[in-house]
């Protein structure tokens, strides 16, 4: 396989994602019809029984299995899946270390193996997965004994992507080190506003920072204090000024989710630069955050219609 042939498969497959039209056809659908409306409007592949939960799951799970069967590195798409893994795993790990509620759903499209990562986390048996993925687990599992529960998620994120940037090294792909350098520095610049929301001292952001991305530690640590018109100016030098914006008109009135959705639209505009790259990951990169995108849409979607009464 080679990239312009990978890269064609994908562009192929871009028409059939949620577009306006389908939108507003499975907009109109009430709970009790919504599985067909999704039928209709070509999403994925429904069967008697089925949940909308079940149908995004099983239309993530072929389309990473398609993309394993195109790429011509599985190495590298590997690494934009270990997102996913990222929140299996804390998951899991809150679980085994805090006794939260069990964990019934892996994301379906992660880069490791599940439930054979539900078995090395809760039950310390790695029989199932390669030895480098059970060398690393075993790290992770470390990297986290004594950790709080506030401080796990970044735990996990610190080791997920200094092994995707390890990875990186022996892969230089522009687009992929975009994309990954973008996702760390959003997450970072978003903790600034969790941990404020969550009362923490501006001196705990170094147990949440994840490395790798463009913005340094130090940087954050002064826009954690300043005004946010300060903190913008902190933040202009990278992403053409729109990170700073985000930052500038963010309030504490603003719910996280607000800022957690314009972080993700930039990222997949940051991921947009590659995306008619023809000869590189770029394109499959952006085809999927689109399809994670879609996924959430079709979940707000059936939120609204558990609303609306039938008619």
């Amino acid at each position: 396989m080679s990239y312009p042939y990978a890269n064609g498969v994908v562009k192929a497959l871009e028409p059939r994602l949620l577009d306006r039209t389908k939108t507003a056809k499975l907009a109109r659908a009430d709970k009790g019809a919504f599985l067909k409306g999704l039928s209709d409007v070509g999403y994925g592949r429904i069967v008697p029984g089925d949940t909308v939960e079940t149908a995004i799951a099983r239309e993530l799970r072929d389309y990473h299995a398609l993309l394993d069967g195109t790429t011509p590195d599985k190495r590298a798409t590997d690494l934009f899946f270990l997102a996913e893994d990222a929140m299996n795993l804390k998951l899991l790990l809150k679980r085994r270390l805090f006794g939260a509620p069990a964990f019934d759903a892996a994301e379906a499209d992660g880069a490791f193996l599940f439930p054979g990562l539900s078995r090395a986390i809760l039950d310390d048996d790695f029989e199932e997965l390669d030895p480098s993925v059970a060398a690393f687990l075993h790290g992770v599992v470390e990297a986290v004994a004594g950790t709080d529960a506030g401080s796990l998620s970044a735990a996990v994120d610190r080791a997920i992507y200094a092994q995707a940037f390890r990875s990186l090294g022996l892969l230089p792909d522009r687009a992929l080190r975009t994309y990954l350098q973008a996702k760390v520095d959003f997450a970072n610049v978003t903790a600034i506003f969790r941990m404020r929301r969550l009362g923490w001292k501006a001196e705990r952001l170094a147990a949440v920072f994840v490395p790798g991305g463009r913005y340094a530690l130090e940087t954050l640590a002064q826009a954690f204090d300043a005004a946010p018109v300060d903190a913008a100016r902190l933040l202009q030098d990278h992403y053409d000024e729109k990170v700073s914006r985000i930052v500038r008109d963010q309030t504490e009135k603003r719910s996280l989710s607000i800022l957690e959705s314009l972080f993700s639209e930039l990222l997949l505009e940051t991921a947009g630069e590659f995306r008619d790259d023809g000869f590189g990951i770029g394109p499959i990169i952006y085809y999927h955050l689109e399809k994670r995108r879609e996924a959430d849409l079709v979940r707000s979607l059936y939120a609204r219609a558990e609303d609306r009464p039938a008619v």
